[in-house]
């Protein structure tokens, strides 16, 4: 376990998590799922009271399903992690990043959210398809 502080672990600070709500101090989930891992068991509870956008949820999350990158650091590391799922507990003040924490770690389910953005389309359609409507040179009707 102390090989995790021997040297620094490479953290990246690019990906969709990171532009989503960037900020300084903002590292990637895969370093700090590492730790995580490293200092808990499967079904353990991580608090974070200062969660900005999530990371350490979504760390917890990737606990279940290391990603290579993640297994690869633990063996560079000499570590042996036991993997497999965490809860989290986020916590923030800033609107922004809470919600942002929020969607990140229980996204919508990929049905429900596309019936709802189908729907919302068909109302856009109804509501402001003529402004998209055309005619062509010959007379032919379109829409851009």
């Amino acid at each position: 376990m102390l090989a995790l502080y021997d040297r620094p672990l490479t953290a990246t600070r690019t990906g969709a998590l990171f532009n989503a709500f960037s900020y300084p101090t903002k590292i990637s989930p895969e370093a700090i799922a590492l730790y995580i891992a490293t200092h808990t068991k499967p079904g353990d509870t991580v608090l974070d009271p200062f969660a900005g956008s999530g990371t350490t949820g979504i760390a917890a999350k990737l606990c279940d399903q290391p990603t290579a990158a993640m297994l690869d650091l633990a063996r560079e590391q000499g570590l042996a992690p036991t993997w497999g799922p965490r809860n989290a507990v986020l916590y923030d003040v800033g609107v922004l990043g809470s919600f942002i924490a929020r969607v990140m770690c229980t996204p919508p389910d990929p049905e429900r959210f596309r019936a709802a953005a189908a729907a919302l389309l068909e109302r856009a359609e109804e509501s402001y398809g003529w402004l998209y409507e055309t005619t062509g040179p010959d007379g032919t009707p379109g829409t851009i």
